[in-house]
């Protein structure tokens, strides 16, 4: 299994933090809990919370939820624009955005992602957030920072399908068309005092069977978070 690249922002990002949160400290380690064993850590397979709690930590998708608010702000793309007819989404990129290799992330990156996630010998747990009215969302990469996802018919959850997560094309095209799809740390983000993001140096994951034993070890300071993990902690914390 090959791992996706961690990807960073090299400028100030946008989105507005300013409602509840507090800017942080670098550096530091939270301690969650998880009942289970985490299956896999590739984002495209990833079916059951033991691993998706952590995948989620991985990257970014062009939007995502203000926890506040509801409502969907910038997060890879800077900007969006709907055609007319509402049937299409287009996206911009932030200037800047890069794989840890220090290669571009690029438009292609989420169109090959939307491939993989719709590619029948994937079998992703993805594939259903990918149709509408029975038909994939079709991914266009429209220049290097520029991304366009088109449906049939006018869909109100549109802008949901702009959660999927960048895949490294440069490192996993060629193996895929090889092999065959069944084969399947720093942050882009600073804070709005200029830190770059995540605050976090490490993030554990204690297996802990049963919920009584996982409070037992909260009261006790052995775990820092108790309850859902993926609900309490952001992926650019």
């Amino acid at each position: 299994m090959t791992a996706p690249l961690p990807v960073f922002y090299e400028s100030v990002s946008g989105g507005d933090h300013s409602q509840g949160w507090e800017i942080g400290v670098p550096g530091g380690r939270v301690t969650l809990v998880t009942t289970n064993d985490p299956r896999t850590f590739n984002q495209w397979i990833a079916a059951e919370t033991s691993s998706t709690n952590i995948t989620n930590l991985l990257h970014s998708g062009l939007l995502r939820r203000n926890q506040h608010t509801l409502e969907f702000e910038p997060a890879m793309a800077e900007r969006w624009e709907f055609s007319p007819d509402q049937r299409s989404v287009t996206f911009t990129l932030r200037e800047g955005l890069r794989w840890s290799d220090g290669r571009p992330l690029t438009a292609e990156d989420f169109v090959f992602s939307a491939e993989i996630i719709t590619h029948p010998d994937v079998e992703s747990n993805q594939t259903s957030g990918q149709l509408v009215a029975g038909e994939f969302a079709r991914w266009q990469a429209l220049n290097s920072r520029t991304v366009r996802v088109a449906v049939n018919e006018v869909y109100a959850g549109l802008l949901s399908l702009s959660t999927i997560q960048p895949a490294p094309r440069h490192v996993l095209e060629q193996m895929l068309r090889s092999r065959g799809f069944a084969t399947m740390n720093s942050y882009w983000e600073r804070d709005e005092a200029g830190n770059r993001l995540r605050y976090l140096d490490e993030v554990v994951f204690a297996v802990v069977p049963d919920n009584d034993t996982a409070l037992q070890r909260f009261l006790a300071g052995q775990i820092d978070i108790y309850g859902n993990a993926s609900a309490t902690l952001r992926g650019e914390d």
